[in-house]
């Protein structure tokens, strides 16, 4: 039945929803947030369905008024979706897919139901449930959210929570009719509030990080290696770094607020002024010139400035941003060259950096000590040579455009970068500066001051591959932890399976399996984290084997067919002393280089393993001692390595592939790898006759017994008091039958608050608290604070998969009594139990 106050209330809400979605339109196109657009759809589908309710309230009767029911429905069902999916992505937090899925159940539900026209309390009873989970969990990943910090995230959160509930309350409250009015009241207030709250939440944002920006930009300015300055329209300096203060000799208090003219020499402020009008009138995007300063205690330095203006949304001028670099020294150095040709030569031939003086044509004219040590060649050979003899020729268009431009009087410094061949032909990063020699009566000449920046590159290179490996560690640590969480329960379960099985079933020997692969995915998970430098890295007894067989089965996804792998694997080969994770990176290593050997040609690459032993003679070769060895080869039909560089391949950062196949860094960790498990390394290779590779490492006298399963030691147990705390329910619920076989009485939390609370009710009621590191609200560390406080006597035992907080010396250092790494079998917690109680009685 229609009521007089639902026409204008749903046209009310209408026009207030499409102001909304407007809004969120015009965010998205100005700023492109996917979840912006996402957001702005759902309450596009949302005012769609206050306008099917518009028409479904103006038509009376007939089978369209049902179809606009269902049509409302699905409007509403798909906005609720959307409002969901751009939230997660706004918290940069994976969608869950279950939604879909459970969305398209309800969907398809509701068009059923409602062509076989079901009443309508069972036609919207499914779609208002639904959206009221929808939203009330849409509030929640809102609350739980940590990395925003936004003061209406809490409003946010709340509200969808209140209109989730009131979404599901709505089928039962709508029949009410002096209910109606306000409970329709009520949702749109919440749709507003919410709405409101968002945009709050995103503009808080994007203002947040605007002010970091502004934050980064003023910290990097003032740590600048060289001169930063700002000036306002009237030239005066509103900020500048520490560096261009110290430049001039003045405090950086001092230097603020002086416009730049009363420090700049008179003879180069006009030249200046010229260059600034041609800015301000669009002729130049920057200018770069040398110029004089004068220095705080009344001499002058000479200053590379390259400076550039900015101008507002009106075209008016808003500020002047300019680099200064103290050229002094260059000056100097021009100086005396012009004076002495002696102490020209003198100053040129001690430097270390490269100097070249030639013509416009190219013709080297002079080169000093640096540039003959680097190029290789006499003095003789050097002069009148070209100087693009020694240039790749992919640069020689940009430096003929150079010449074009100095031809037309851009007389400034040049500084870049190119690369230079040796006469050996080999090439190097080159730093160069650029500039022309004013001499009377003879042509223009050009001055190249050029510096070997190989060892900068490298450091780099350093660098990236540090983040890369950090980025791995960070992601190592997730899957750690995550990945334990599910071993654990997956281990203690089994645990238990086998002891509740009889001893004569044949179903021993599958739970038997199922352990040992859980034992071999805790030991990858190990080998994943000491990859990565989160675990530490241990020598053991291992079997190379295993290792070899499945590094070789990674390899072959990666490697093209054009390459064939054979393996000639000995299984009587005994065991070595290594961490598995390095064998399986200098097998990753060597098979790589090897395929990169043949990656154009194809070919052949076999590993084989066998056990040799080495007398004196060939042991000492390899500086190791005479005995049995397993020798790891790796044999490839590559292009082969020249015999001038083969004792230089072990070498750090040396490397003859082409940019972007290595750093130069493998065969080097390949090195250090097989020095450390007290190994050696021969290698034979001839040019376009392939290489083979031997690894030797000392084969052990007496294998190692005893496994994970093999162990009789009975388990220890007890009857003490333990209060159990984990979020994780499989774990929980694992751990709890685990430790209430060994005959302890258990108390179960899932989470750190409500463990805290029951300890603070009855201390004297728990012998031992075991817990959770990583918890929602309070971590394993703070529940072990806050329980000591209250009995500093009570042990804790601290649990976890993986954290970068804690590990075993930092919890010792805080006071907590036992730490396990997740997963573990019933013997090891159990032990470790029962030691911390012993030791406390």
């Amino acid at each position: 039945m229609i009521t007089s106050w639902m026409f204008p209330s749903i046209l009310a809400t209408l026009i207030g929803t499409i102001v909304l979605a407007a809004t969120y339109s015009f965010l998205y196109r100005s700023d492109r947030k996917t979840y912006l657009g996402i957001w702005s759809f759902g309450w596009c589908l949302y005012a769609l369905r206050f306008a099917l309710m518009l028409a479904y309230v103006a038509l009376d009767t007939g089978a369209g008024r049902h179809l606009l029911l269902i049509a409302t429905q699905l409007t509403s069902l798909g906005s609720g979706l959307l409002l969901l999916w751009g939230s997660y992505l706004f918290l940069e937090q994976r969608f869950p897919k279950a939604w879909i899925s459970l969305g398209l159940g309800v969907g398809l539900y509701t068009v059923f139901t409602g062509l076989w026209s079901t009443s309508l309390m069972w036609l919207s009873l499914p779609t208002f449930f639904f959206l009221g989970w929808i939203y009330f969990w849409t509030g929640v990943v809102f609350l739980r959210n940590k990395s925003i910090q936004e003061g209406p995230v809490k409003t946010v959160g709340i509200s969808f929570m209140l209109w989730g509930l009131h979404k599901a309350d709505y089928p039962f409250l709508r029949p009410v009719t002096w209910f109606a009015p306000w409970g329709y009241l009520l949702g749109a207030t919440l749709e507003i509030i919410i709405a409101i709250s968002m945009l709050m939440v995103y503009f808080q944002r994007n203002q947040r990080l605007v002010q970091e920006g502004e934050e980064r930009f003023r910290r990097t300015i003032q740590s600048a290696p060289i001169g930063v300055g700002i000036v306002d329209r009237q030239g005066v300096l509103t900020e500048c770094n520490a560096a261009l203060a110290k430049m001039i000799g003045y405090s950086r208090h001092e230097l603020l607020g002086l416009n730049f003219a009363e420090f700049t020499h008179p003879e180069d402020l006009k030249r200046e002024w010229g260059l600034i009008e041609e800015l301000w009138s669009d002729r130049r995007l920057e200018y770069r010139m040398e110029k004089r300063y004068f220095h705080k205690d009344g001499s002058h330095i000479w200053v590379d400035v390259a400076a550039s203006l900015f101008k507002d949304e009106s075209g008016e001028l808003a500020f002047g941003f300019a680099f200064v670099q103290d050229i002094s020294a260059k000056k100097q150095f021009e100086e005396a060259l012009r004076k002495s040709e002696e102490k020209y030569r003198h100053l040129a031939e001690t430097t270390s950096d490269i100097i070249v003086v030639h013509d416009m044509n190219g013709r080297i004219l002079f080169t000093n000590q640096a540039g003959r040590d680097f190029y290789g060649l006499p003095h003789s050979e050097m002069l009148n040579a070209s100087v693009f003899d020694f240039i790749p020729r992919e640069y020689h268009a940009d430096l003929m455009s150079r010449k074009e431009r100095r031809s037309h009087g851009d007389a400034d410094m040049h500084l870049y970068e190119i690369e230079f061949i040796n006469n050996a032909g080999r090439r190097f990063p080159i730093e160069v500066n650029s500039t022309p020699l004013i001499q009377e009566g003879h042509e223009q000449r050009i001055l190249i001051v050029a510096r070997d920046i190989s060892k900068r590159k490298e450091l780099e290179a350093q660098l990236q591959q540090a983040q890369k490996m950090e980025a791995i560690g960070n992601l190592a640590g997730g899957i750690a932890h995550d990945f334990n969480n599910i071993l654990y329960p997956l281990m203690g379960f089994t645990e238990m399976l086998k002891e509740d099985v009889p001893a004569d079933s044949p179903l021993h020997s599958h739970i038997d399996e199922i352990l040992q692969a859980s034992f071999r995915a805790r030991d990858l998970v190990k080998q994943i984290l000491a990859f990565s430098r989160q675990g530490s890295q241990e020598l053991k007894p291992v079997k190379l084997q295993p290792i070899v067989s499945e590094a070789l089965k990674l390899l072959r996804s990666s490697i093209p067919t054009t390459i064939d792998i054979r393996t000639d694997i000995n299984p009587e080969c005994g065991l070595v002393s290594a961490d598995p994770t390095q064998i399986h990176q200098i097998i990753m290593n060597l098979a790589t280089n090897a395929y990169h050997a043949m990656e154009e040609t194809g070919g052949s690459l076999t590993v084989g393993l066998e056990q040799t032993g080495l007398e004196a003679a060939q042991a000492a070769l390899l500086n190791l001692e005479p005995g049995d060895y397993a020798c790891l080869r790796f044999a490839d039909t590559g292009l082969g390595i020249d015999k001038e560089i083969l004792d230089k391949i072990f070498d750090p950062y040396f490397t003859t592939k082409k940019t972007g196949k290595g750093t130069g860094l493998g065969l080097s960790v390949v090195h250090g790898i097989v020095a450390r498990s007290h190994g050696g390394i021969q290698v034979h290779s001839e040019p376009g006759q392939g290489t083979e590779v031997q690894i030797f490492l000392p084969i052990l006298e007496q294998a190692p017994h005893g496994s994970h399963l093999e162990s009789n030691i009975p388990i220890p147990g007890g009857t003490e008091r333990i209060l159990l705390v984990d979020d994780e329910a499989s774990v929980v619920k694992m751990e709890q039958q685990m430790l209430e076989r060994l005959g302890y009485t258990v108390t179960v939390r899932n989470g750190s608050l409500d463990a805290l609370e029951a300890f603070k009710a009855d201390p004297q009621a728990f012998d031992l608290v075991v817990t959770d590191m990583t918890m929602p609200n309070m971590t394993g560390v703070q529940l072990a604070a806050e329980v000591k406080k209250i009995r500093p006597a009570v042990p804790v035992v601290l649990c976890t998969g993986f954290s970068y907080q804690i590990n075993e010396e930092k919890s010792k250092a805080l006071g907590i009594d036992g730490f396990v790494m997740k997963p573990v079998i019933m013997k090891e917690i159990a032990a470790s139990i029962r030691k911390i109680l012993d030791n406390r009685s």
